[in-house]
């Protein structure tokens, strides 16, 4: 901390003696200081200093565990832009915070782009089972779980853009929650595709897929699954991209 005194506080300092008069001096000034500024703009100053801490300061992205001097800037980072979003974060602060490169738009994008990463391997780790668990992490620590939720939100409220979608499509990605069952899982997701694919088609071939997902649902509790699942395994219509 007496490197962060300004040099005219210095000065006062460094007149006590260089005991414990200095030691306990510097504590009432450091207090006196810490309680006069604002909590925000103690922690953009530890912002600023990770910054210069790091070895490629020009980087936008701030990890969510990242600290300085034992300060949690990267959760003050990630509750910044949660304001962002919400808009009460003020135009003075998010113009402070784009100075210092970090802008929500930018996070966003690159927050999407690794958790399409991530949940990729996921699905291949997992043998084409896109199923993620709430609070799933990956190995190097991504929120994988808290991810896929966002991206469920989001597709529901309109805000992801079609090319988001189509790249969420293509990884089996589902706007929908599906069971934890895997076994109840496959037919759900089969049954959405069929429905997701119908909606390309004309009227009369709608009706026919509709009919078939009707008869599905009409199987009896006590109906193997082989025979009442038919309709998710075997599609009556043709694979086609959304």
């Amino acid at each position: 901390m007496w490197k962060d005194l300004p040099t005219a506080l210095r000065d006062v300092v460094e007149i006590a003696d260089k005991t414990a008069a200095k030691a306990s001096l510097l504590k009432v000034v450091n207090e006196a200081v810490t309680s006069a500024a604002d909590s925000w703009d103690l922690m953009f100053g530890h912002l600023m200093a990770y910054k210069e801490s790091m070895k490629e300061p020009e980087s936008l992205h701030v990890p969510v565990n990242a600290t300085v001097h034992g300060e949690p800037v990267g959760r003050w980072v990630a509750q910044q832009f949660l304001e962002w979003r919400s808009g009460t974060l003020s135009d003075q602060r998010k113009e402070l915070l784009m100075q210092r490169g970090l802008d929500v738009n930018q996070e966003d994008a690159r927050s999407f782009s690794e958790g399409l990463a991530a949940f990729e391997k996921h699905v291949e780790d997992n043998n084409g089972d896109p199923y993620v668990p709430r609070g799933h992490f990956t190995e190097n620590g991504f929120a994988l779980g808290a991810w896929a939720t966002k991206q469920l939100v989001d597709w529901r409220m309109g805000h992801l853009s079609v090319e988001q979608q189509y790249m969420l499509w293509e990884t089996k990605f589902s706007p929908a929650a599906h069971p934890e069952s895997r076994e109840a899982r496959e037919i759900t997701i089969a049954i959405e595709t069929v429905l997701r694919e119908a909606q390309l088609f004309p009227d009369s071939r709608k009706r026919a897929v509709f009919r078939a997902f009707a008869s599905a649902l009409l199987c009896q509790p006590h109906t193997s699954r082989s025979s009442c699942s038919g309709f998710a395994e075997h599609p009556p219509v043709p694979a086609v991209k959304p």
